[in-house]
């Protein structure tokens, strides 16, 4: 009876200390079990997107009518980026997310002539609060062209060569200005214009939407301006994943994204976890219970 007793305290144990992991905020920037200002767990649930997290999730994929949000932290190889190129070819919908120019490598397979360039840029009028904040105006083209404003936080310049404009485009006002020497403000010699933070190009039967700012759809700003609006017109009524490979997962996403994945937990945390302990811990008591009474009767 102890060897029984001793195996359901143990397993009382790692059941509750799963649940408290599980409950726990990630810390990950941009991670999609990230609910902090820097996560991404509302464009998560705005999007309902499924999060995977390897490029056999990718493969597995259908090609037509679905849409893969694709946030980048780290370059990815160049294996990776092929077969990128491969599925978008054949019908998939890429949205990048990248401020650093990690993506420009995937744009080089995908036969388009651009590249992020790597420098903030500010904006001292059209902005929301503070410099930092510029206001993006979002051309949406199409047989009714409208536009959708929304805010960055510090976005890189997208270089474009040739001058043919997507079916998506965002621009900063002319007032805005790359931030060069990096001092955070405006220099003699840096040049204010309007510049591209959002671009799209059609490849083959794909769509890429390139966005050159990580925190235009972080839970701090996914709610101001047209953020979300921006976010429900790109991806539609499409099946829509996040896929985690260009991100840095700590331990407690990969634990998250595990029960996930089972269906054990949702985004935020387990809600079949702490029920399963309660259960195992009510076991128990009622093997202590028994335990008792048999030692009484002897």
């Amino acid at each position: 009876m102890s060897k029984a007793l001793t195996t359901v305290v143990i397993i009382a144990v790692l059941t509750s200390l799963l649940a408290v992991i599980v409950d726990l905020p990630s810390p990950t920037p941009y991670s999609p079990f990230n609910n902090g200002s820097l996560g991404y767990s509302e464009l998560v649930e705005i999007s309902n997107a499924q999060v995977i997290s390897t490029i056999n999730d990718v493969e597995s994929l259908d090609r037509g009518g679905t849409v893969l949000i694709l946030p980048l932290v780290k370059e990815l190889s160049n294996e990776t980026y092929s077969i990128f190129k491969e599925l978008v070819s054949e019908g998939l919908t890429i949205i990048v997310l990248d401020e650093k120019g990690y993506s420009n490598s995937l744009l080089k397979h995908l036969g388009i002539n651009a590249y992020v360039s790597n420098q903030t840029v500010l904006d001292e009028i059209s902005k929301l609060n503070d410099r930092f904040h510029p206001i993006i105006k979002v051309l949406i083209q199409g047989g009714n062209s409208s536009y959708i404003d929304v805010v960055m936080y510090k976005p890189s310049y997208i270089v474009v060569s040739n001058k043919v404009l997507g079916g998506v485009v965002g621009t900063t006002s002319s007032y805005a200005y790359a931030d060069t020497d990096g001092n955070g403000y405006y220099s003699i010699g840096e040049v204010m214009k309007s510049y591209i933070v959002i671009h799209s190009w059609n490849v083959g039967r794909g769509k890429v939407v390139l966005i050159s700012d990580l925190d235009l759809w972080s839970n701090d700003l996914i709610v101001k301006e047209g953020n979300a609006k921006l976010l429900k017109y790109i991806v539609g009524s499409e099946r829509t994943f996040m896929l985690t490979l260009g991100l840095e997962i700590g331990l407690i996403d990969g634990i998250k994204f595990v029960f996930m994945k089972f269906r054990l937990s949702r985004y935020y945390g387990s809600g079949l976890l702490p029920l399963i302990g309660f259960l195992i811990l009510m076991a128990v008591l009622m093997v202590v219970r028994y335990a008792e009474r048999g030692q009484r009767k002897v």
